[in-house]
C-alpha cells in the first residue's frame, strides 16, 4: 500500500498541473480492466508527468532508484541531463545537481514509483514490480533510448 504523499509534495504537484497546461489524453480508453505493463514513450518529462495526472491511482511508474536517493542524485542527474552540454558549463550543471538533490528525492518518494537499478540492486525492482503487480496495480514503464547507454545498445536495439 502506497504512503500518503507529504503536503509539500501535493502543493507542488498541484503546481506543476496548473502550469503545465492542457494535455490531450488519447486511447485512455484501451486501458486493461485487469492488470497490466503499460508502456509509453518517455518523451523527455512529459510521458512521467501526463501518466501521474491521467492514468489511475493503480499504477506505478518505474523510475530511476538514483533519483530517489538525495546522495545519488546529483552525479545521476549530471551524467543522465547535463554531460553533453557544453564543457564551459559543466560547472554551473554540477552545481544545479546538487540543489535539485532534495527536490527530486521529496518527489519521486512521493510520487507512485518503484526504483530502477541497473545493477545488481535489480532484483529489488523486479520484487517489488511482481508485489505490485499480485496486488492488482498495473506498472507503467516510460523507456528512453539514449545514444550514450550502453545498456540500451547491447540489450535493446
Amino acid at each position: 500500500m502506497q504512503k500518503k504523499p507529504t503536503l509539500l509534495f501535493r502543493i507542488l504537484k498541484e503546481i506543476v498541473r496548473i502550469c503545465y497546461g492542457k494535455i490531450e489524453v488519447v486511447g485512455q480508453e484501451n486501458l486493461p480492466e485487469n492488470n497490466a505493463v503499460i508502456v509509453g514513450n518517455h518523451t523527455q518529462m512529459n510521458g512521467p508527468i501526463a501518466g501521474d495526472f491521467f492514468l489511475p491511482e493503480n499504477c506505478y511508474t518505474w523510475c530511476a532508484g538514483q533519483m530517489m536517493n538525495r546522495k545519488e542524485v546529483p552525479e545521476y542527474a549530471f551524467n543522465d541531463f547535463w554531460a553533453q552540454k557544453p564543457k564551459w558549463s559543466h560547472p554551473f550543471y554540477r552545481i544545479l545537481s546538487h540543489i535539485i538533490a532534495p527536490l527530486a528525492e521529496l518527489i519521486f518518494n512521493n510520487a507512485r514509483t518503484i526504483p530502477v537499478y541497473r545493477d545488481m540492486r535489480i532484483m529489488a525492482t523486479f520484487k517489488s514490480t511482481i508485489q505490485k503487480l499480485n496486488e492488482g496495480a498495473n506498472i507503467v514503464i516510460f523507456p528512453e533510448k539514449d545514444e550514450k547507454n550502453v545498456f540500451w545498445k547491447r540489450y535493446c536495439f
